[in-house]
């Protein structure tokens, strides 16, 4: 009898370990189960599986479109039905309405740019422990053009040009005004210029200036404004901007600074001083405050803060909080006029956007 009690006793041990072991382990099960996710999708999107099901599919004629195996077709529709990436009707697999929404021309950002982004920042947050990140401006041409591309909303989707617009109109409306009557601007890190080519498809009177020190992200910048038809009023430079050599010649500059590492920086806004004109509009985005306590620390919105901190600080960007920032751009002769931080986006690393203006004197 006492060796059944021993025996029982033992067991409901084992039993309340395993418990426990479970309930430490939900939220890294949900991480792991979380990557595994994301790997099947960029796999079915490089296979072109994901596309082959824009319409409805058999497993035969994904494997026809693709030159997959039908085995293996078989499969990654099983597991992508099961993640809710396809459903399916009958012999027929076809994308779910969700998917079909990011999949769209018209989505607000491409899915496979978004993906590409995110893998450059999961393998920036690898290697944060390190110490041994370049710096951003140093990534690979590729890594560049992927953060450059991912970032923010894509400027052929109609609803993200207006969404861009609608927000700067809110935030900074005598910004906006100015643009609207035929302002001359000026982008300073603009990428693949997501942000300026929306401005221009947007405000027919603009013209603008973009610069980007990667050469790959300014070829696809170039691209994409023909594609749009608004070549004819951009410029768009391959080059550093702590070289610019305008003197008071635009009305209005924008400074991605998430992506500007700290040394240069102050050179960054000198340049961007002398090229204004007096009481030229400064635009600067921001990273936001960090979270107010340890509970704010863990809703979506910390979480995404620590991360991007992690990120982009091993890059060499320093992330600055509403002070900092302004106590910057003032160092540089600016006067701030405010800062405003709409609801968040998550397509955007931006959390606010800070105002300020070159005096006249």
């Amino acid at each position: 009898m006492d060796q059944d009690r021993e025996t029982a006793a033992g067991r409901e041990a084992l039993r309340r370990e395993l418990l426990a072991y479970g309930a430490a382990s939900r939220t890294l099960n949900e991480w792991i189960s979380g990557a595994r996710a994301l790997a099947l999708l960029r796999a079915a999107i490089s296979s072109g599986i994901f596309d082959a099901a824009r319409t409805p599919s058999t497993v035969g004629e994904i494997s026809a479109a693709t030159g997959v195996e039908g085995p293996r077709v078989a499969d990654v529709c099983l597991a992508l039905e099961a993640h809710g990436v396809f459903e399916r009707d009958g012999e027929s697999y076809r994308l779910s309405e969700d998917y079909a929404a990011l999949a769209s021309p018209d989505a607000l950002q491409s899915l496979p740019d978004l993906l590409a982004k995110e893998r450059v920042l999961g393998r920036a947050l690898e290697s944060a422990a390190s110490s041994q990140d370049a710096a951003f401006t140093e990534l690979t041409s590729e890594d560049a053009s992927a953060m450059a591309l991912g970032v923010g909303m894509r400027p052929s989707s109609p609803t993200a040009r207006a969404l861009w617009a609608s927000a700067l109109a809110g935030m900074a409306p005598e910004l906006y005004g100015l643009w609207e009557g035929g302002a001359r601007h000026l982008e300073i890190g603009c990428g693949a210029a997501n942000a300026l080519l929306s401005l221009l498809a947007t405000i027919p009177r603009l013209s603008a200036v973009g610069v980007e020190i990667d050469g790959g992200a300014i070829a696809i910048a170039r691209r994409r404004a023909r594609e749009l038809g608004v070549d004819d009023r951009v410029e768009l430079r391959h080059a550093d901007a702590r070289d610019l050599d305008e003197e008071a010649s635009f009305d209005s500059a924008n400074w991605s600074q998430q992506f500007f590492p700290a040394e240069g920086r102050g050179e960054v806004l000198a340049a961007a001083w002398r090229a204004l004109k007096p009481d030229g509009y400064l635009l600067a985005t921001m990273f936001g405050e960090p979270p107010g306590s340890a509970e704010a620390l863990r809703e979506p919105t910390g979480r995404s803060y620590a991360l991007d901190r992690l990120a982009y600080g091993g890059w060499g960007v320093p992330v600055l909080g509403v002070e900092e920032l302004r106590e910057q751009v003032e160092g540089a002769g600016f006067e701030v006029l405010r800062t405003v931080s709409p609801p968040p986006n998550p397509l955007m690393v931006s959390r606010g956007i800070m105002l300020a203006r070159r005096p006249k004197t």
